[in-house]
């Protein structure tokens, strides 16, 4: 938890948990007090956890807890304070505490409340968990969480809400009245009595009745060997704030009178010596004999101890005398409570007996009346059953007659409406065929924009094909015109009479080169001559659209759609030649002529076949007007249905053919852009022929 390691629980309360954690920067120990996050959305306790930071972190004293750092991380608020591991005084308590240690631990934490109160604070929730001890023993006040300036104008504790433990809250605390430093007072009484007594002033399953025992019940009296400590608990545990100490400093002049006087109790005084020049008045308020003084107390509370040990012995023993005779008691009162249940139980059955027969009785009595009542209801019910069927007959007269007004005006209301239809339908059918007569438009102009891309298309072919004929007889000049000059430096070298021969064959293996790379040039351009382009009919344009729609790729006959990939195809080089002469330059075929976009032609409807206008006819009875009704409504429906069903299907048609010419359109583009890719590349890799000076003669040249 951001800078902080967790390393374990030390404790949980009502307002946070508290954990051991290691500060990974300094490297120590310290306690991590956090906020549980539940109460982290409660704006209200986060503030009176930043109260409890300020007020604990403003304080500096010995016998006050030390407060490092306060922050925030992943939403959980903390700060972290000195590590006491000391235990509590709950712990000191419970194992016993003498007279001495009680009054040693309440004047340490009276010493730290002199410098609380002094600074304007208030801890109004003093307990003995709040007291922790550090390792040399010494008493420390932590958890100021609910403290509150008394020079604050702070209104998060108003009149009728009161903070703090019930076990040892103050009387003005528990009524929701305004408090002061003397409700801290209250609460050291309550803790100072705990010690020497082993048990709280008050106690009671309820926190409402351990409150209400503050206010109402009177102090506690102390055991008999705590006698003179009773004043001092009477002073602390004031129900009226003005009787008890006016502040801590006036409480720890107190402790230290109770410790002086049992210090003279316990150490006899020392007479001075004759002669002897008197102590000072400084020098005389303290013991000179401290080992000796201290030896004593020691003894003094070890005999005590003892005497806290046998009247607790007898305590014990009185304790267990008296539980043994209440469980014989209460023996015996549940054999009486046994006894006295049977006899109850006894008489119960015989007054349920008692109650069975006069129930019986009284249920043949009902018995009876019930049967009279039932045969007066029945001849009542005839009598209305009577009244019932005249009703019902002239409210069946009423309802003929009013199902024959419903049906004639229900069968002019039928007319009006299949009137209504047919001009509806009408309606429907002239903007059926204009969104036909617009489709057609736009697949014409689609057509005619794709029979411009073609002619494009075909003219960059013609003109790529004549520039690739440029470039072979170029490089076939170029390849004669080397050759050319390496017989010239051959027959300069060499003799006339013997190189006659060579000469003649290397021009017979030149011409053969030249007609071989022609035939090539005009087969390859015959086989690659792109076909007429396709018309596009309505029929077409649907039977092509069909595969598309089914495979996600456009169907056509290789006639009309041959492979639009950029070929290389190697020359025929011949078997043997007098010279070797370079190789034609690899050309690319002609790119096909892309299939034409089918036009989309959407499919006709049947025209709906007008209704003729309804005429009122007299109708004969009611019962034949409304099955007629129902029958022509049925019709209507089933045709609106029927119509309805066929205009959503052509939307379909009309949206998948629409998406075919798209995608068409899209692999056309493609294609271009792949053909223009390889035509490229093709130039690119074209090599550079270089020329022999001498090559040995070969063989005619066979084809």
């Amino acid at each position: 938890m951001g800078n902080y390691k967790i390393l374990r629980q030390l404790g949980s309360g009502g307002m946070a948990d508290v954990y051991e954690a290691e500060d990974q920067t300094l490297g120590r120990h310290v306690a991590l007090k956090v906020l549980p996050p539940e109460f982290g959305r409660n704006p209200q306790l986060v503030a009176r956890f930043e109260k409890e930071v300020r007020s604990s972190a403003s304080l500096n004293h010995a016998g006050i807890v030390t407060v490092f750092e306060v922050g925030r991380a992943e939403g959980v608020h903390y700060y972290s304070m000195r590590l006491l591991t000391g235990g509590d005084l709950r712990d000191r308590i419970d194992q016993g505490l003498d007279e001495i240690q009680a009054l040693m631990i309440l004047r340490e934490i009276t010493d730290a409340f002199v410098h609380a109160h002094a600074a304007g604070f208030v801890h109004r929730d003093v307990k003995p968990e709040n007291i922790l001890f550090d390792e040399q023993g010494r008493a420390v006040l932590t958890d100021f969480g609910i403290a509150k300036a008394i020079s604050s104008e702070s209104k998060m504790t108003a009149t009728g809400v009161s903070i703090g433990t019930p076990r040892y809250i103050s009387p003005e605390q528990a009524r929701g009245k305004a408090v002061d430093a003397r409700a801290d007072l209250y609460s050291l009484g309550c803790i100072l009595y705990e010690m020497l007594s082993g048990a709280p002033p008050y106690d009671a399953d309820d926190s409402l009745a351990l409150i209400f025992k503050h206010v109402t019940e009177p102090v506690p009296t102390l055991p008999e060997s705590y006698a003179r400590y009773q004043p001092l608990v009477d002073s602390l545990m004031a129900k009226d704030p003005a009787q008890r100490p006016a502040s801590a400093t006036e409480l720890l002049r107190l402790i230290d009178e109770l410790l002086s006087a049992q210090r003279t109790i316990a150490m006899p005084a020392f007479a001075a010596p004759s002669g002897a020049r008197p102590p000072s008045s400084e020098s005389s308020r303290e013991p000179t004999l401290i080992t000796d003084e201290r030896r004593r107390i020691e003894e003094l509370a070890q005999e005590e101890q003892r005497q806290k040990d046998a009247e607790r012995q007898r305590r014990e023993n009185e304790q267990r005398q008296k539980d043994e005779a209440e469980a014989e008691a209460r023996r015996q009162a549940e054999q009486r409570a046994q006894q006295q249940a049977a006899e109850e139980a006894e008489h119960q059955r015989k007054a349920a007996e008692e109650a069975r027969r006069a129930a019986e009785e009284a249920e043949a009595r009902r018995q009876a009346e019930q049967r009279a009542q039932q045969q007066a209801a029945e001849e009542a019910e005839r009598q209305r059953k009577a009244a019932e069927e005249a009703r019902r007959a002239a409210e069946e007269a009423e309802a003929r007659r009013q199902a024959e007004q419903r049906a004639q005006q229900q069968a002019a209301e039928e007319a009006r409406r299949a009137a209504e239809e047919a001009e509806r339908q009408r309606k429907a059918e002239q903007q059926r065929q204009a969104d036909e007569a617009a489709a057609r438009k736009a697949a014409e102009a689609e057509a005619a924009r794709l029979r411009r891309e073609q002619t494009q298309q075909r003219k960059a072919e013609a003109a790529a094909r004549k520039k690739i004929e440029a470039e072979a007889l170029a490089q076939q000049r170029a390849a004669a015109k080397q050759q050319r000059q390496a017989e010239r430096a051959a027959q300069r070298s060499e003799a006339p009479g013997s190189k006659r021969k060579p000469l003649i064959v290397a021009a017979i293996g030149s011409a053969v080169c030249v007609a071989g790379i022609i035939g090539w040039l005009n087969h390859d351009e015959a086989t690659q001559a792109p076909p007429p382009a396709a018309t596009a009919t309505p029929a077409t344009a649907t039977a092509t659209a069909t595969p598309m729609l089914q495979t996600g790729a456009p169907t056509t006959a290789p006639s009309a759609q041959p492979t639009a990939t950029l070929m290389t195809t190697p020359s025929p080089a011949p078997a043997a030649l007098p010279t070797p002469t370079p190789a034609p330059t690899p050309r690319p075929t002609a790119a096909p002529t892309p299939v034409p976009t089918p036009v989309p032609t959407p499919r006709p409807t049947a025209a709906p076949t007008a209704k003729a206008t309804a005429k009122a006819t007299p109708v004969q009875t009611p019962d034949d007007a409304a099955r007629q009704a129902q029958r022509r409504a049925e019709q209507q429906a089933a045709a609106a249905a029927q119509k309805q069903k066929e205009q959503a299907e052509q939307a379909r048609r009309e949206r998948e053919q629409a998406e075919q010419a798209a995608r068409l359109q899209a692999e056309q583009r493609a294609q271009a852009e792949q053909r223009a890719r390889q035509e490229a590349e093709a130039r690119a890799a074209q090599p550079t022929p270089t020329p022999t000076p001498k090559r040995r003669p070969m063989g005619p040249v066979g084809f």
